[in-house]
């Protein structure tokens, strides 16, 4: 499963004049194994006078409040006495720590902190995107990351593509740089496919010549992989890294790009394991 910016910060907003603030988390997921304590911690980019709220959320229309900080102290309320015996709280100098103790499979969720934050003539509760808890003994398995040169340009733009395959857990982030700059992740298209994830970063064709790189963040850490570049004419070229068995060609050669792509417009279509990125015509 992909980890973008989708999963690990609230991005700043506009709206009409008005700026709502900023939650991140360090850690989009963290791995505990049973019975034991997991941490999850979140940042406020400011330090608000407000009432500090946890939340656990075990589906998308499951979400209970664990507790709250109380606004200016560091006192923390429970709703209820079985969160009170298995959570703990803190908050200090703009960061709140939650304490998950002697986990179990029943742990496993997204959890959230939030404030209410004058937006506007209103009341906003800011969340942020959570980070995940995944409560397994199951050993960790490192990433096959594959990487691929560039297609032949189409309306001025190609794709360079970044796979991530066969990981535990299913989680990754993917880390772009252009001439050591790191790209801003909400420049970069996110897919999950079969036993993995793959992340494309559309460039102008004027930058197919410069150095990309991709880092996929893993629970095990993986190294800086450089995109080769383009070197013949033909439609399709070999993949660098290591190729699945599963699919000797490697996986998701791009082969339709479109000026105007956006992630809700892509889709992905694999057949016979030869798979096609094509975008939509739809403004």
């Amino acid at each position: 499963m992909y980890y973008n910016a989708i999963i690990h910060v609230c991005t700043l907003y506009l709206v009409i004049g008005c700026t709502l603030a900023q939650i991140t988390y360090p850690k989009p997921w963290v791995l505990a194994k049973g019975k034991r304590s997991a941490i999850v911690e979140c940042v406020l980019d400011e330090n608000p006078n407000a009432n500090i709220h946890w939340y656990q959320c075990k589906k998308e229309d499951r979400c209970e409040r664990i507790l709250y900080i109380a606004a200016g102290t560091s006192n923390v309320n429970f709703d209820g006495d079985s969160f009170r015996r298995k959570f703990a709280a803190s908050l200090k100098g703009g960061k709140s720590s939650l304490t998950i103790s002697k986990v179990t499979a029943e742990d496993s969720a997204l959890y959230y902190c939030a404030y209410y934050q004058y937006h506007c003539d209103d009341d906003v509760k800011i969340f942020g995107s959570g980070t995940r808890l995944i409560v397994s003994d199951t050993p960790k398995k490192a990433p096959a990351v594959i990487v691929y040169p560039p297609p032949k340009p189409q309306d001025g733009k190609t794709a360079l593509v970044c796979i991530a395959k066969g990981m535990y857990p299913a989680f990754v982030r993917f880390k772009w740089k252009e001439e050591d700059r790191e790209i801003p992740e909400a420049a970069v298209l996110a897919h999950e496919i079969q036993d993995g994830s793959a992340s494309i970063l559309i460039i102008d064709e004027s930058k197919a010549g410069m150095k990309h790189t991709c880092q996929v963040e893993h629970e095990i850490p993986t190294k800086e992989w450089e995109i080769p570049k383009r070197t013949g004419t033909t439609e399709r070229e070999d993949p660098k890294g290591p190729v699945p068995q599963d699919n000797p060609r490697g996986l998701c050669q791009p082969a339709m790009i479109q000026d105007r792509i956006r992630p809700y417009q892509t889709s992905l279509f694999c057949p016979r394991g030869d798979c096609i990125w094509r975008a939509s015509s739809t403004p």
